[in-house]
């Protein structure tokens, strides 16, 4: 199989999760109450990417022994757009985080742009080689992510 052109975003809970991850600068841009910024409707309603949480990273890694043969494989949990997202993180810390759309120019002050492009990859052969299905979902990863981020249990 073909190794993908883009890697897919890792959401993680764990005691790296602000280490070079997606995630946090999100949920910060969330926190405090930024808008995010789209160049038009049409992104604001495709735009995203695949992601992969830790536990189903460690699945596959741990599927992928079963392989007989060696190959590089797309894995991912799911694909998220942007909008989900930031709606994801909203509910589940409580911030008010909103949208601008706008044709031209660059985020303002108060404004945090997010890819405008959609990330997918094809999952079909290491699903086929190792029956792999990514079972975390973006509301889980999230929930995850900021119970770590407040301290407090990370619900299962």
């Amino acid at each position: 199989a073909r190794a993908a052109r883009t890697m897919p975003r890792r959401f993680d809970s764990g005691p790296r999760r602000g280490d070079r991850q997606f995630l946090p600068e999100v949920y910060r841009a969330c926190r405090r109450g930024d808008r995010f910024f789209f160049e038009s409707e049409r992104a604001l309603e495709t735009a995203g990417s695949v992601f992969v949480g830790g536990e189903d990273l460690a699945r596959a890694f741990a599927d992928a022994l079963q392989i007989p043969a060696s190959g590089a494989f797309n894995v991912a949990s799911g694909f998220c757009r942007w909008k989900d997202l930031v709606e994801a993180i909203n509910r589940h810390a409580g911030t008010k985080a909103g949208f601008v759309v706008r044709a031209a120019g660059r985020p303002g002050p108060g404004e945090y742009r997010l890819p405008q492009s959609v990330s997918r990859m094809d999952l079909s052969a290491f699903a086929a080689a190792a029956g792999f299905q990514g079972q975390q979902t973006l509301e889980e990863l999230v929930a995850r992510f900021i119970a770590a981020e407040r301290g407090v249990g990370v619900p299962a």
